[in-house]
């Protein structure tokens, strides 16, 4: 998210996950996404169909959250 945001200048990230996947919604939910919808019985699974949920991140609250490029630029990089 920080390339998308910092490098390339995207303003909106968005993902899709099955709302089944409790993990890849946990995910979505601990970098501070926000669930902006749910698609109902978007995808056919295992004989049946599942709801999606859309989860998406704007600059300013991924900056609010994660920091300006100038703070991480300040700050050295992990190994």
């Amino acid at each position: 998210m920080r390339f998308g945001f910092h490098d390339l200048g995207l303003n909106h990230i968005y993902g899709k996950v099955t709302l089944a996947n409790k993990a890849a919604v946990g995910s979505n939910e601990k970098i501070g996404m926000t669930r902006e919808g749910v698609i109902r019985e978007d995808v056919f699974l295992n004989g049946g169909f599942y709801d999606s949920a859309l989860f998406g991140m704007l600059r300013a609250e991924f900056d609010s959250l994660h920091g300006t490029p100038e703070v991480w630029a300040a700050t050295p990089a992990e190994n």
